[in-house]
This record gives C-alpha cells, sequence and structure tokens, in this order.
C-alpha cells in the first residue's frame, strides 16, 4: 500500500468527547478547549461545524448548551452538516464529566498536527522533485516543521524575572537616548511626540468621514516608514495599485494629482515626476489589491514579513474587507469585530504594527461639532475595544468652520486627533493636509525640528519656508 494511499490519523471518538464535554461544562470547559484547538484541528466535518458554532457563541456572550447549537447551526444552515438534533442530543449525553477534557483536546491537537505533518511533507517531497527549486527554499520550507509541532506557538508563558531587566534596560535607554523609544515614525512631528511613533503588536485605526485624507494620510506614512525605518506591507481595498503609485508620485513630486492626470503639468513638471520616480523606485513599499480577506491578509503579511522583514502592515480599509466565512445571519457588526481582531492577533504575531483605516458613522454630520470621537466608528464596537492607538481626521473647512475672527478657516488646517492611546495622551495635534498633492505636514516646526529642518536645507539646498517640511 502506498503511503499516500493510507488514511490520514485522526481521533473522531475523542473529538465526541471534547465536543460532549465543552457542552456539559460550561465556558470553563469551551476555554480550556480553545487554549488548545482550533476549528481546523477537528478531523469530522461535523465536528468542525459544531465547534465554530460553540466559539461564535462564546464570541457573543451567549451559552453553547445543546438548545442554542440548534439556533445558531440552524441560523447558519449548518445544523444537517452538524449531523441534526439527535446527533448534539447524543455528544450531550455520552458524557458524564468534563474533567478529562485537557487531556482529549490534547489527542485531538497530536492528531491534527500529524496530518499537517504529512501534508507539508508531501509538499516538501514535490518541491524537492521540482527543478526549479533552489535549495534555500526549501531549507526554509523545511522550518516550518518546528512551528507545526508547537501548533504555531512557541513558549506560552513568560517568567517577570526573564523579561524585567529588558525593560529596565529600555527605560535606561529612553533616558540617555530620547530617540530609542521611537517605534515606526509617522513623519509628523507633533503626532510622533505624542505617540513615540508606531509600536510593534499596536493595532491602530484611522479613521474619518470620506474625503478627509485617510488613504492620503496612510500613503504618507508608509512613504516616509519605507524610507526611513523599514520595509512596509500596504493592503488597499479600495484603489488599484496603479492609483496609489499615481498618488505617491503626486506627493513625493509635491504637483496637484488632477493636473497630473490632465497633462496640465508642461515639461517642468515631467522632470520633477521623473525625479519622484527615481526617488520612490528603490523604496521597499509593497502594495497589493488582491487580499480583500482577512485570511489573505494575512497570508501575505506574513509572507512579506518572512521574506522581506516589513515594519509596518496598513489596511484600507476595514468596511471594504470580504468575510472569511459567508454567514447566513450576515451581520455586518460580527463580521467588522472578526476583522479587527484578525488585525490584533496579525500585529501581535508579526511584532509589528498594523494601521487599519475606517469610515466613521453619519452621526458626525448630524452634531453640531462635528469633530470624531470614539463612538462614532462604523460598524462596531469591538473597532474600539481592539484598537491600540485611535486616530481621527478632521478638516474644518469642509465643514465650513471659522477662525477666531470670524474668516472661513484656512482649507488645509487640520487636526489629527488622538482618540484612544492604551499608554499615552490623548491630545489634538494641528497638521496641515494639501488635497491636491496628498501631502500632509507639520503646522509649526517644534519639538527639535527646527535643527532637522536647518541641517537638511544646507545639506540639499532644500528651503523650509519656500517648499515646506520634508514629511
Amino acid at each position: 500500500m502506498n503511503d499516500y494511499d493510507r488514511p490520514m490519523p485522526q481521533c473522531v471518538e475523542v473529538e465526541r468527547a471534547v465536543l460532549g464535554a465543552c457542552m456539559i461544562g460550561g465556558a470553563d470547559a469551551l476555554d480550556l478547549a480553545r487554549a488548545e484547538l482550533s476549528v481546523e484541528a477537528f478531523y469530522h466535518t461535523a465536528h468542525r461545524a459544531i465547534f465554530r458554532a460553540m466559539c461564535d457563541l462564546a464570541e457573543d456572550g451567549k451559552p453553547h448548551d445543546q438548545v442554542m447549537l440548534i439556533d445558531e447551526l440552524q441560523g447558519d444552515g449548518k445544523l444537517e452538516e452538524a449531523g441534526g438534533p439527535a446527533y448534539l442530543a447524543a455528544l450531550a449525553s455520552e458524557m458524564a464529566t468534563a474533567a478529562n477534557i485537557r487531556y482529549h483536546a490534547g489527542l485531538v491537537l497530536e492528531a491534527w498536527q500529524k496530518r499537517r505533518y504529512i501534508i507539508h511533507a508531501q509538499e516538501q517531497i514535490a518541491l524537492a522533485y521540482d527543478a526549479g527549486t533552489e535549495i534555500v527554499d526549501l531549507a526554509g520550507h523545511a522550518d516550518r516543521a518546528a512551528e507545526i509541532a508547537t501548533g504555531g506557538r512557541s513558549d506560552v508563558w513568560v517568567r517577570l524575572g526573564d523579561v524585567i531587566g529588558d525593560v529596565a534596560d529600555a527605560v535606561e535607554r529612553a533616558v540617555e537616548d530620547p530617540g530609542s523609544a521611537m517605534g515606526v515614525p509617522s513623519g509628523l512631528a507633533d503626532l510622533d511626540y505624542q505617540t513615540l511613533g508606531f509600536h510593534g503588536g499596536d493595532l491602530v485605526i484611522v479613521a474619518a468621514r470620506p474625503s478627509m485624507g485617510k488613504t492620503a494620510l496612510a500613503l504618507d506614512i508608509a512613504r516616509h516608514a519605507a524610507k526611513n525605518k523599514g520595509p512596509v506591507g500596504f493592503v488597499s481595498a479600495e484603489m488599484t495599485v496603479r492609483a496609489l503609485v499615481h498618488r505617491a508620485l503626486s506627493t513625493e513630486s509635491r504637483l496637484d494629482s488632477h493636473k497630473m492626470r490632465s497633462g496640465e503639468i508642461g515639461r517642468e513638471g515631467v522632470t520633477r515626476v521623473r525625479q519622484a520616480e527615481a526617488g520612490l523606485r528603490e523604496v521597499p513599499m509593497y502594495i497589493t489589491e488582491k487580499a480583500s480577506r482577512p485570511a489573505q491578509i494575512g497570508v501575505e503579511m506574513r509572507k512579506l514579513k518572512r521574506e522581506h522583514d516589513i515594519c509596518l502592515g496598513i489596511v484600507d480599509y476595514l468596511q471594504l474587507l470580504d468575510p472569511d466565512e459567508v454567514r447566513r445571519d450576515s451581520n455586518r457588526e460580527r463580521e467588522v469585530a472578526a476583522f479587527t481582531r484578525s488585525l490584533k492577533r496579525l500585529a501581535l504575531a508579526l511584532g509589528i504594527p498594523i494601521i487599519a483605516l475606517s469610515q466613521l458613522s453619519r452621526a458626525v454630520e448630524h452634531r453640531q461639532n462635528k469633530r470624531p470621537q470614539l463612538s462614532d466608528l462604523r460598524d462596531s464596537g469591538s473597532i474600539e475595544q481592539d484598537a491600540d492607538l485611535a486616530l481621527f481626521l478632521y478638516r474644518g473647512s469642509v465643514y465650513g468652520d471659522k477662525d477666531e475672527d470670524g474668516a472661513p478657516i484656512d482649507s488645509k488646517r487640520a487636526e489629527i486627533i488622538i482618540g484612544k492611546q492604551r499608554n499615552g495622551p490623548t491630545p489634538t495635534v494641528d497638521v496641515l493636509f494639501d488635497p491636491a498633492t496628498g501631502r500632509w505636514m507639520n503646522l509649526e516646526r517644534v519639538h527639535g525640528q527646527a535643527e532637522l529642518v536647518g541641517r537638511r536645507e544646507s545639506e540639499s539646498g532644500w528651503n523650509p519656508d519656500r517648499d515646506g517640511l520634508p514629511f
């Protein structure tokens, strides 16, 4: 018998025991199972459907007993796939206690890992036979075996004493060299002063009403980070790659985007576009318009991290993503909650900040003070919950705001409102935004920028009074 024809490792009866224990053991038993197992760990199709329904009910704060499971599975159109009410009743009746659930979950996990090993080994063999495969790629593929052995996790528990020295060292370094505390910089001096940049593991939400400049700010941050910190991954669910690159050229060349498209920039403008092209050609920024689901985004970001060691990921934007799994109830709030949880986990797994753009609800338009706030985040309260840093964009000129003298406010004046910051203050940062070029700029030379400006001017002939700050 060929090894490829042998049945995969499985323990369906033990899977039944785990599910039965979850049903009679309540939330504690399910938490023990979820700590070890994902939906994919179950071999039997019905068991995957049942475990997924249990997890969904738990996420919604509901019990996962037999009655609720039947209702949940029926609502998703999965009740027959899960074996029907009789099968659920049998699972619950077979178990007298949930005491052995951890042991049984370990057996299910072991069988799943063996199946993954087999699939991985088959892929490895196919790669080895492929004449186009290089040894370095084959070795990299082999390294995944260790990840399979640990279920994708390394040491779960960390002893405080093993980490505290590193943290204390970081505090001392921050005193001796304030720049060492900076994460991935935005390029906006006042914003970076308040946030110390974007830090690994953080989910950053940038939210605004349409046409406030969300994508422009994300592109500016990406461009600055890629030039000064390291490679960046940019997922666009709204614009094509060519449209984003056109915007980047407009910002870099400081030319009106519309005039570039219509050919109104003249030969001098073409020269500036070519100079901008040369300046951006080697910038390590990677863009895709072909990842619209969280699972796809996770796969592609992990690939970029592995191959290019990206320092930042950006997703534009949450409300345009597609769910990994289409549910019958089509609850958009639940879907967006899943998006933010997925992106937060991705940020933690890769050790990089993830910036996710978000729309705001129309409630903003119906208030006298139209500055956005956390409650305006559209579709889900989980956006507020999962975000480590929430930034809101506001341009008073859009709403006809007046200055202190009663005159219309400058159309380039803008505010970045820090609505939430887990580890810092929540002030409002005054900035400038040029809609024609998509450039976000510092309003004033603050926090040491004057010295930086002077140095750049003397080195490059660039004039800050004429050209603005270089961010």
